[in-house]
């Protein structure tokens, strides 16, 4: 395994949730407070994080902390085995749908845009899932926000109530 630059290897903690709750919370308050490169970062390496888990390329600890954080939901399994078709497709030989012997089709004027529309069209489709799942995370993740919120102040509204009862006896 490669060295990896130091705050590759804190994100990447982040990620598979190896840190303290303060380097955790410094992390989630750096990605919401700058122009977004630090969120496009950590979305990028949890991408490659399930790359290196399907390929083998994680530490013992690495991988451990991995499986706890990534294997617990159906949402993350489905991520992962998403990721697992990517990686067996791309490793798959090309087949060709011409039989062997077979005359050739016309050449195209333009040989290379039937490829560059498909790559288009690849890329177009692999972007909307991405954001879709994207999406859908972002939403749990302010609902679980709204509730922590709706607890803090209803605490400090207990809070308030004892404070008050202690000053007017």
């Amino acid at each position: 395994m490669t060295e990896l630059p130091h705050n590759e290897r804190r994100l990447r903690a982040f990620l598979v949730g190896d840190l303290s709750d303060d380097a955790r919370q410094a992390i989630e308050h750096e990605a919401l407070s700058e122009d977004g490169a630090l969120f496009a970062e950590i979305e990028a390496l949890d991408d490659e994080l399930r790359f290196d888990y399907l390929r083998g390329h994680l530490s013992a600890s690495e991988r451990e902390c991995f499986e706890h954080r990534y294997l617990r939901s159906a949402h993350d399994r489905n991520r992962l085995g998403f990721a697992d078709a990517l990686l067996q497709r791309a490793a798959a030989p090309a087949v060709s749908a011409v039989p062997a012997g077979a005359p050739a089709a016309p050449r195209s004027p333009y040989p290379g845009w039937r490829a560059a529309f498909i790559t288009a069209a690849v890329i177009l489709t692999a972007v909307s899932v991405f954001e879709a799942m994207t999406t859908r995370r972002l939403a749990h993740d302010l609902a679980a926000l709204r509730a922590d919120i709706a607890r803090v102040l209803a605490g400090m509204q207990d809070i308030t109530s004892d404070t008050s009862r202690v000053l007017l006896r």
